[in-house]
């Protein structure tokens, strides 16, 4: 600021001084007049153009103090020559000229605040010799009143350093406050950046999470698909006890794996949002009365008591979500509850039925109560018992709760059970006749000797189990890895496929989707089975839009036979 005003000083100085000059010129010699206006403008000009370039050059705190103290040797300097003029042509000069004389160097006192004042010393430095040879000029004469006329001068000085000290006070608050303002500025968008990056970090962290599960769980299905066709085969060949015991244990564990990839396919699906409520008018008692035939052996057989209490409200919701909602909240009730019992209860509750399961389990802590509705997260299991589940339940249910627009809460105590509440808006739409679930259409027995069945599939363990697995079944099975080997398979056999049944990823980026088009585009229109060990929504997506029927690795047996009946009786 200092340096920016000084560059603008010499024109105002050079207007003041050349009318200093013209309005003396009549009463002191010419060679003294202009002699000391080219010495205090020359001065001056020097400080502009010093101010100058120091305004343009970037400055350290040493380099800084240097120049500061210069200035203000120079400032001293400009106050010496232009202050003389009150010495040198006071006396000789007209009473109505010395008081001009005084009033142009008050003036130009004044001036010299907006000029110098971000310096405090520097003004100082340029007031003293400034006004002092004006103050005595007054005090040495005789004239009546110039004594007061010298204090008026002196008080005026006065004014100008106190308004100076406070202004460089303001000044500095205001550079402070400005170099605060940008140090915060420049904190906030570090934090900004910092807070960017973080977040593209976790938004890589969870995609590559996303990819990770999606190929870690297509990668899983794979073998197990082909563990879960052989075990059943097993159990079909088996002649002796021992190993059908075997056969036992093995489809038991395939049983376990298969519902953690069943409950980690739900939620895959939910997050996609491939699952579409069938929304009806409905009471709960019908799934009040599953969930009672489903849990009472189970809760019997552990000593805990089943309590199921229906009301005949009506709601407006998907029955058979609802009743996997209640059902997994009495599945980890029966779990958690050691002793006592479990109670199953709806009733009225203002414009809502509250659904709750209450039991006098292990209970849940306060800081746990948000933590259990995350995936695998259980209480009480650290040891991941697979007997105890596996931690997927109340992550489906929160998903349920929100696809239905529902609200859940929960109340706990460690030690003393766990109360589940479902609240459900009631509706008044009558239910309409034939009950609010309709009956399930009974599954048709087709035999499926002489069908032939392509099967594309890039794992080699499951093409074999599958052609076992259809040959026990009496059908024709060509097997084939992709879409050119599948061509070459049915030409070499010249065989006439009635099903094509193709996995989703196939190798060399092939896709079962694209695969099952061209070969129906080559073979005629025939139905097609589509069968995915994805998890990814993305994936899910595409599959469900296919159009064509889609079964999820691990597939059992029976249910692979029985999509198999249903998408060939269809044609």
């Amino acid at each position: 600021m200092f340096c920016g005003q000084s560059v603008l000083i010499p024109f105002g100085v050079a207007v003041l001084c050349g009318y200093i000059v013209y309005m003396l010129w009549a009463h002191h010699r010419h060679d003294y007049l202009i002699a000391w206006a080219v010495a205090t403008w020359g001065a001056l000009a020097l400080r502009a153009a010093l101010a100058g370039r120091l305004a343009k050059r970037a400055l350290d705190r040493d380099q800084v103090s240097h120049w500061t103290r210069f200035m203000i040797g120079i400032c001293f300097v400009n106050g010496l020559l232009g202050g003389a003029a009150g010495f040198l042509f006071f006396e000789g000069s007209p009473l109505a000229a010395q008081a001009l004389l005084t009033m142009l160097l008050c003036c130009w006192s004044a001036g010299a605040m907006a000029t110098s004042g971000a310096i405090p010393l520097a003004f100082y430095a340029f007031l003293l010799p400034f006004l002092a040879p004006i103050t005595s000029s007054w005090l040495a004469t005789d004239i009546h009143g110039s004594n007061y006329t010298a204090l008026l001068i002196v008080f005026f000085a006065a004014y100008e350093v106190i308004f100076v000290r406070d202004n460089a006070r303001v000044l500095v608050n205001a550079v402070v406050a400005s170099n605060r303002s940008k140090a915060l500025a420049l904190e906030l968008d570090q934090k900004r950046l910092e807070a960017e990056t973080a977040r593209a970090r976790a938004e890589e962290a969870n995609q590559s999470k996303s990819r990770f599960l999606a190929a870690a769980s297509h990668d899983l299905r794979q073998p197990m698909y082909a563990l879960s066709l052989y075990a059943t085969l097993l159990r079909k060949a088996a002649k002796e006890d021992e190993t059908r015991k075997i056969s036992d244990h093995i489809e038991f564990s395939v049983q376990a794996l298969d519902g953690l990839f069943v409950g980690l396919l739900d939620i895959s699906r939910f997050d996609a949002g491939i699952v579409k409520p069938n929304w009806q008018t409905c009471t709960v008692e019908p799934v009040f009365e599953g969930i009672e035939r489903q849990f009472g052996a189970i809760a019997e057989s552990k000593g805990l008591r089943l309590e199921v209490r229906a009301c005949p409200a009506q709601i407006r919701t998907d029955p058979g979500l609802l009743g996997r909602i209640v059902g997994n909240l009495v599945s980890n009730a029966v779990r958690y509850t050691k002793r006592g019992g479990i109670e199953l209860r709806a009733a009225a509750a203002g414009s809502s039925l509250a659904i709750e399961v209450a039991d006098t389990g292990i209970g849940i802590a306060p800081e746990e109560i948000e933590r259990i509705f995350e995936e695998f997260y259980q209480v009480g299991n650290p040891e991941r018992d697979r007997a105890e589940g596996h931690g997927l339940g109340l992550a489906i249910v929160r998903r349920l709760v929100n696809l239905l627009q529902c609200e859940l809460k929960v109340e706990s105590q460690p030690g003393r059970g766990s109360t589940f509440r479902v609240l459900i808006p009631l509706s008044s739409e009558p239910i309409p006749a034939g009950g609010a679930v309709p009956p399930q259409p009974q599954e048709r027995e087709i035999d499926l000797t002489g069908l032939v069945v392509l099967v594309i599939d890039d794992e080699r363990e499951v093409r074999a189990a599958l052609e076992d697995l259809f040959s026990s079944w009496g059908c024709a099975c060509v097997a084939a890895a992709g879409h050119d080997d599948a061509v070459a398979a049915v030409e070499e056999r010249a065989a006439e496929v009635d099903l094509i049944i193709a996995d989703y990823r196939l190798a060399k980026g092939e896709n079962g989707i694209d695969t099952v088009r061209r070969l129906r585009e080559r073979l005629g229109n025939l139905p097609a089975l589509l069968v995915t060990g994805d998890t990814a929504p993305d994936r899910l997506l595409e599959a469900q839009a296919s159009g064509y029927s889609v079964l999820h690795k691990p597939v059992t047996a029976q249910d692979l036979r029985r999509k198999v009946v249903e998408v060939y009786a269809a044609r």
